[in-house]
Formats: structure tokens, sequence, C-alpha cells
């Protein structure tokens, strides 16, 4: 048998508890699907058994596992700070012959998400630019560079109330009624120019 240790909870019980689960919703809205179904598909190819375990019920204390769950957490620390996330190249690996969700257990919120996933939106240029400011904020103040999916989570949160969520979504967009917002209106373009500093006013 292949025995595998994860260092993630939420990857441990993908390959496990929850795996016919996710399946079953054909990994809609799921991070990291693609390389979810590939695994999936990998573990339906391998005849022999195969079995998980989280390392942090390994005790720490052992010799042999203590040097592992150091090697571990010293590769996520590295991978945190990577400037890049890896792009994990799935060209070579099997292909299920049957994607996507079962009809049996789709439902209409489900197939929403699915919709709207499948489509490509196109970026806004002011929100990839402010998007990047902040990235470089953070990586400034911090010394880890955050992926662009854990800054729109973060303004998610329920820490802040809903007027600071939306200040800080609108903030992202640069969506609010300020500097060039108004130059497009005849007669308010004098609203774009800040009083104190006479400069087109941004966040």
């Amino acid at each position: 048998p292949l025995r595998i240790i994860v260092y993630s909870k939420s990857l441990c019980l993908a390959l496990t508890k929850k795996r016919e689960e996710l399946r079953n919703c054909g990994l809609i809205g799921v991070r990291n699907a693609r390389i979810l179904q590939a695994l999936f598909h990998l573990l339906d190819l391998r005849q022999a058994q195969t079995a998980f375990r989280q390392l942090s019920d390994i005790n720490p204390m052992s010799c042999h596992w203590g040097q592992l769950l150091h090697k571990a957490e010293a590769l996520a620390k590295d991978g945190v700070n990577k400037e890049d996330a890896d792009q994990i190249d799935l060209s070579k690996a099997p292909q299920p012959p049957i994607c996507g969700a079962k009809l049996s257990t789709l439902t209409q919120s489900l197939a929403t998400k699915g919709v709207r996933a499948s489509r490509a939106l196109k970026p806004r240029k002011t929100t990839e630019k402010i998007t990047g400011l902040v990235q470089q904020a953070i990586l400034n103040q911090s010394g880890n560079l955050p992926e662009k999916d854990s800054i729109w989570r973060a303004i998610k949160t329920k820490n802040y109330t809903r007027r600071e969520r939306n200040f800080l979504f609108l903030a992202m967009h640069g969506a609010q009624r300020i500097g060039k917002y108004w130059t497009n209106i005849p007669g308010y373009e004098d609203r774009a120019i800040c009083n104190h500093c006479n400069e087109i006013e941004d966040m």
C-alpha cells in the first residue's frame, strides 16, 4: 500500500471523506479544481491501497517524523514567500473519461455557479492596477506576497461590517465617485480635483 502524509487538512479531507461529494458536484467553485480532478483520477487508476494521514496527527517528538515536520514547514514557508505560484503541468496527467457534476446531485444554485465559472471575465485595468498596488504594499510591510484571491477573500470577511466591506470592494475596483469619475460629466469636472493638492483625487 501507498502511504501519503498530507500537510493540509483541507487537502486530506478532499482526498478522503469529501472526495465523493466533490466529485458529484463536478468541483464547481472549488479551488485548484483541475489539480484535484487529476489526483482523483490517478487514485482511481491505482489498483493497490492508498492511505492518507495528516501531518498534524503525527507525534512531532518522534525523531523521524519531527525531521519531516520541520522540512514540511520550511517548504511551506518557502512557498508563501514566492512571488509567483508554481505552475503545475497537467498536460501529461491522465484525463478522466467523464467530467462534470452528476445530474442526480445537481442543484439550481450549483448549475448557476458552473455557468458563471465557465464564462471568461474580462479583467478591468483599474482593478488589476489597484490589486497590484495592494500586493506590493503587503509585500513591503510583511515580506510576503499574497495571492490575488486571498486579498479578495480578506475583504469579504465577516470581521468587517457590511459598510466597511462595501467600501473596500469599491476601493479595489476604483469605483468611488471621486477623481476621474467626474471628468466624464459635463459641468462637474472641477469635482475631480483635490482642493488641497490640486491633483486628480484617487484612493
